[in-house]
């Protein structure tokens, strides 16, 4: 029975991480041969005041270009949510 089991186990082994680096190598060379895809550089900012956010965006958008709202007060109310991303829209950000 032990004989089995080390068997399965070197045989799953032997069959699951070459595929793992060959998918993982191959998903990294699609990414690097595609020039027209962006990269992101981003800021998260948790506060939960629109205008603390507006001030985040004015002081980082000329060197960022992704926006992440990890606030749940902002999250969770559109009116709030909608407001900080149509700025961070605007700023030339995504958020």
């Amino acid at each position: 029975m032990r004989r089995r089991n080390v068997l399965i186990t070197m045989a799953l082994f032997v069959i699951l991480v070459p595929s793992i680096f060959f998918a993982s190598e191959t998903f990294f060379l699609l990414k690097i041969n595609d020039p027209s895809s962006p990269f992101y550089v981003g800021v998260e900012c948790g506060y939960n005041n629109v205008t603390l956010c507006e001030a985040v965006i004015d002081k980082v958008k000329n060197y960022t270009n992704l926006f992440i709202i990890s606030s749940t007060d902002i999250v969770e109310n559109s009116t709030l949510l909608n407001e900080v991303s149509d700025y961070a829209s605007n700023s030339g950000l995504l958020s």
